[in-house]
This record gives structure tokens, C-alpha cells and sequence, in this order.
């Protein structure tokens, strides 16, 4: 592991509210999609969160995992529950500290 293995930041998503606009274009499909839409949605939003860091990350945190666990139990095919579930694989991973247990 050397550079290669540093996880790569997109520097306008670390910006204070720089994850606000895709997160709320996001979070919307999710909601409100079909269920393509809706599994395109979570795994397009893992992307955005695997690209942002923890600092900037920190206020979405809450915003953006009460939607997806509430959609990962509703009845949807194993391809959104899979994108879902990885996004919050990641949402977890970045921001654990500031989830209430």
C-alpha cells in the first residue's frame, strides 16, 4: 500500500455544505423512485460519501442514514437492499462517532 491505496477526496465535496446539493438529488430517488432508480440512487450516494471526508461528511450523517434504513426494510429487490447496505457500509465507516448508539 502506498498512494494508490489513499482514499481519494474530491475537494468540492469537503467543503462545509459541498455534499448538500447531490445528497438532497439523492436522497429524493431514493425516496421516491423506482426501484432501479432507487438502488441507482444509494449506490450513486456511496459514491459521493467515499469521495467526501469525515469532516465534511459529519452534518449529513443523520440526514442521509435515517432514508436508507428506512427504504433497506421496505420490500424492494436484493439490488437496492445491496446498494443500500453498502452505502451505509461506508456512511458507518466515515461517520460512526457521530451516530447516537
Amino acid at each position: 500500500g502506498g498512494a494508490r491505496d489513499a482514499p481519494v477526496e474530491i475537494a468540492g465535496l469537503c467543503l462545509k455544505k459541498g455534499l448538500a446539493p447531490l445528497a438532497a438529488v439523492f436522497l429524493h430517488g431514493l425516496m421516491t423512485g423506482s426501484p432501479d432508480l432507487r438502488e441507482t440512487s444509494a449506490a450513486a450516494l456511496g459514491e459521493a460519501i467515499g469521495f467526501t471526508s469525515a469532516a465534511a461528511l459529519g452534518p449529513f450523517v443523520v440526514q442521509i442514514t435515517g432514508p436508507l434504513i428506512r427504504i433497506v426494510g421496505d420490500r424492494f429487490p436484493w439490488g437496492v437492499k445491496a446498494a443500500i447496505l453498502q452505502t451505509l457500509k461506508l456512511l458507518i465507516g466515515k461517520g460512526a462517532m457521530l451516530l447516537k448508539p
